[in-house]
């Protein structure tokens, strides 16, 4: 018995990881300028040898500057770097299908978006 493509696709979404939470960030508040910590939780255990990031919709100017990988906390379910940012200025990062998890399940994208205070 064959299954239609998109439900295959439905059924193929419904078992991919996806991002739970990226702290220091929340809702409407603005992010204090330097070096930020930023801990991106996932949905469960992660194969630590893939990950990815790329650019926002608003592209390139957007970009945060990455300063170094921290690592991988609670059991590969939380990975944390460090970027510098600059005061008065929107931020976007695209969390890539890159990531997986550990029977290779590529994560669902997720876009990180933030701005950072006035000085």
């Amino acid at each position: 018995l064959q299954m239609p493509l998109n439900k295959m696709w439905e059924e193929y979404n419904k078992k991919r990881p996806t991002v739970i939470s990226v702290k220091p960030l929340y809702k409407n508040k603005k992010v204090k300028p330097g070096l930020v910590q930023l801990s991106i939780t996932f949905s469960e255990e992660m194969d630590t040898n893939f990950r990815g990031f790329d650019y926002g919709p608003l592209g390139e100017n957007h970009i945060y500057r990455f300063k170094r990988i921290i690592g991988w906390t609670n059991n590969n379910r939380t990975f944390t770097i460090e970027v510098e940012v600059d005061p008065n200025k929107k931020y976007q990062t695209n969390i890539t299908s890159n990531f997986r998890n550990k029977q290779g399940i590529r994560l669902r994208q997720y876009l990180i978006e933030f701005e950072t205070k006035i000085k």
